[in-house]
């Protein structure tokens, strides 16, 4: 009975050096994934900033263009005038000369 007892002794030893071995290793296990966690992390921060970064550029550019197009706005809004006023003039001008010819050729001829 006593080597049954010592054997059990052993058993309970080599049971409990394999539980040590393995909460060593899970312990370890969790500290490399806690630190590609933190890499992770740290990545994302670093590309998101970057991509941050990109947009805000991109925002001034486009604040750029958004104020060159609407310079170019004013430009065709004085343009349109300009020709709004043209054809009023060239509408107004051949209705004159339309007026006239029809006054000469409503004459008799001499």
């Amino acid at each position: 009975m006593a080597d049954w007892i010592r054997e059990l002794g052993e058993r309970v030893e080599r049971v409990e050096q394999k539980v040590d071995d393995l909460a060593t290793s899970v312990d370890r296990r969790f500290a490399e994934f806690s630190e590609a966690l933190v890499e992770g992390r740290r990545y994302t921060e670093f590309a998101f900033d970057r991509l941050d970064g990109r947009f805000d550029a991109l925002e001034g550019r486009f604040d750029g263009l958004e104020g060159r197009f609407g310079v170019l706005e004013g430009r065709f809004g004085r343009l349109e005038r300009n020709l709004d006023q043209f054809i009023d003039v060239q509408s107004r001008a051949n209705a004159l000369v339309e007026r006239r010819l029809n006054a000469l050729e409503s004459r008799p001829q001499s």
